[in-house]
C-alpha cells in the first residue's frame, strides 16, 4: 500500500510540472526553481522508497517472527492439549488406584475384624481347654493325693488282714489240717470257706455243735476287727431240692440265702455288730469244683466268710466319679 502511495504521487507531481510547462507561461527562474523542487522531491521520494524497503523488510521480518509465534503457539497449544489430555489419563488412574486402594484397605479392615474375631473364638476355646485341663489336672491331683491315702490305708488294712489272717490260722489250725477249712488271703480281701457238712446236716439250716465250735473260733478273731465288712456266702450243689425240704426251700436260692443268715445270726449272738455283717445266698452259680462228682459237689457246698475293708467301696465311687 504504501508503495503504490508512493507512485501515484510522484505521477501527480509529474503531471503537474508538464501541465505548468506546456500551457502555462512561466518564467525561466521559475522553471528552475520548480526543477529544485521536483528534484528534491524525487530525493525524497527515493529515500521514502529506501524507507518503504527497510520497513517492507522488517515487516517481512515481523511477518516471520509472527508466523514462527503463531507456529509456536500452535505447538504449545497442541502441547496443552497433549497435556490435558495426559493430564485426564492420569487422574483416571489416580482415580483407578485410589479406589482400588480403598478397596483394598476395606478387603483389608474386613479380613482383620474377621481375624480378630476368629483369634477372640479360638482363644476363649483354647482358654475354656485350658480351664477344663487345669480342673482335670486339680482333679487328678485330688486322685492321687487320695490314692495315696487310699494306698496307706490299704497297707494298714492289709497289715490287719494278715495279723487276723494268722489269728485265724492259729484258732483253726486243726480243721485247716483236716480239710474241713480253707483260709486264704488276696491283698487286704480275707476269705474263711468252711464245707457245708461241719455247719449243718443234709438239707438242713440249724447249724451243729460241730458248726458252733468253729464259728466261734471265728467270731473271737472277728470281735476284734474293725472298719470291715463281713460278708458270709451261702453256696450248694446244682443238685435240686427234693422230697419234703422242697416245700421250705423250693430252690438252691432260699437254701443258701438261710445257711447264711444262720450263720450271721450266731456270729451277732457272739458279739459281731449285725452292721458289719452281710449274709447273701448265691444258690450253685459260683462252683469251685465239677458238680459231676460226689466230692466236688462237696466241695461246692460250702459257707464262705469275706472280710473286706469298708473303704473299697467308697475308692471304687471316687474312681468312677460317683
Amino acid at each position: 500500500m504504501l508503495k503504490l502511495s508512493n507512485k501515484l504521487r510522484l505521477l501527480s507531481l509529474t503531471i503537474v510540472a508538464l501541465s505548468t510547462f506546456l500551457f502555462g507561461c512561466v518564467s525561466k527562474g521559475t522553471f528552475q526553481e520548480q526543477m529544485i523542487k521536483n528534484k528534491t522531491l524525487a530525493e525524497q521520494l527515493e529515500i521514502e522508497k529506501k524507507k518503504n524497503k527497510e520497513l517492507q523488510s522488517e515487516l517481512q521480518d515481523k511477518q516471520y517472527i509472527i508466523g514462527n509465534i503463531n507456529s509456536e503457539y500452535t505447538n504449545a497449544q497442541t502441547n496443552i492439549e497433549n497435556l490435558k489430555n495426559e493430564l485426564s489419563k492420569t487422574e483416571q488412574t489416580l482415580d483407578y488406584e485410589k479406589n482400588m486402594m480403598d478397596q483394598k484397605e476395606n478387603n483389608y479392615k474386613k479380613e482383620k475384624a474377621k481375624m480378630k474375631a476368629e483369634f477372640e473364638k479360638n482363644y476363649k476355646k483354647l482358654q475354656d481347654r485350658m480351664d477344663k485341663q487345669n480342673q482335670i489336672i486339680n482333679e487328678l491331683k485330688d486322685l492321687v493325693r487320695q490314692s495315696a491315702k487310699e494306698t496307706e490305708m490299704k497297707e494298714k488294712e492289709i497289715q490287719k488282714s494278715s495279723k487276723t489272717y494268722n489269728e485265724l490260722i492259729g484258732n483253726l489250725q486243726k480243721e485247716i489240717n483236716d480239710g474241713s477249712i480253707k483260709i486264704s488271703q488276696l491283698k487286704n480281701r480275707l476269705t474263711v470257706e468252711i464245707i457245708d457238712k461241719i455247719l449243718f446236716a443234709s438239707g438242713s439250716v440249724e447249724i451243729k455243735p460241730k458248726g458252733r465250735e468253729v464259728l466261734n473260733k471265728v467270731s473271737e478273731v472277728l470281735k476284734n476287727v474293725k472298719e470291715h465288712t463281713i460278708r458270709i456266702e451261702g453256696h450248694t450243689d446244682d443238685l435240686s431240692i427234693g422230697g419234703a425240704l422242697k416245700n421250705r426251700f423250693p430252690t438252691n436260692w432260699e437254701l443258701s440265702a438261710s445257711r447264711a443268715t444262720q450263720v450271721a445270726r450266731y456270729l451277732v449272738d457272739q458279739g459281731i455288730e449285725p452292721e458289719e455283717l452281710e449274709p447273701v445266698g448265691l444258690s450253685k452259680f459260683r462252683p469251685v469244683a465239677d458238680n459231676d462228682t460226689p466230692e466236688g459237689r462237696q466241695q461246692n457246698r460250702r459257707i464262705e466268710i469275706i472280710l473286706f475293708p469298708k473303704n473299697i467301696q467308697q475308692l471304687a465311687d471316687t474312681i468312677s466319679g460317683n
